[in-house]
């Protein structure tokens, strides 16, 4: 009789990969169906020369245009959403139609610092900005700090850029035990910005 041990043990072999793959598979099926990938919507601006891939669980809230006395900016709102009006997750894009033209990145970037600081006292910033830091494929700052408002302790990233007398800048805020959960999704979504005004 002729000797099959190992064709029986390659067969074998063979047929345990089966079943670790057919049970990777079965895995990730459940998965994907307890937690099925998020859905980014194109969010698009043709007044505003943008667009942004928003989460589809973010809604929308588009502001009358402001003046302050640096600039008359427009604002959009993503907002999560959520069971509680109370500290809000939210990301704000803003478009700045700045008065001085010559403004370049950095001065822009220490206008922004200042802002902060009027509006935050206390606050530490931290600027995580370097030569590969972008927006819409543009050299770009990033800033990280906290604030307090009413009960809600919150971090806040923003990052942004200038461009033909107009600045573009994302701030996202999540209250303080929320700010990380959320902080890949508003990744992709300041990743996905882009603006379009060609003016």
């Amino acid at each position: 009789m002729d000797d099959d041990t190992p064709q029986t043990g390659i067969v074998g072999i063979f047929q345990k990969l089966g079943i670790v793959a057919g049970a990777i598979a079965a895995i990730i099926g459940l998965y994907q169906i307890f937690f099925p990938e998020a859905k980014f919507i194109l969010y698009e601006n043709d007044n505003y020369g943008i667009k942004v891939n928003r989460h589809e669980n973010w809604l929308v809230q588009e502001n009358d245009s402001k003046i302050t006395k640096d600039a008359r900016f427009i604002e959009v709102k993503f907002k999560k959403l959520s069971n509680s009006n109370t500290c809000p997750i939210e990301m704000i894009l803003n478009v700045d139609e700045l008065q001085d033209s010559t403004l370049s990145l950095e001065e822009y970037k220490n206008l922004i610092i200042r802002r902060i600081k009027t509006n935050n006292p206390g606050s530490k910033i931290k600027d995580e900005s370097n030569f590969s830091t972008t927006l819409s494929n543009h050299p770009a700052y990033k800033l990280t700090y906290r604030k307090q408002e009413d009960q809600c302790n919150s971090r806040v990233m923003e990052s942004g850029t200038v461009w033909k007398s107009k600045a573009y800048y994302i701030v996202y805020i999540a209250k303080d035990d929320k700010y990380s959960k959320f902080l890949s999704t508003a990744e992709k979504m300041i990743k996905s910005f882009q603006f379009t005004d060609k003016n």
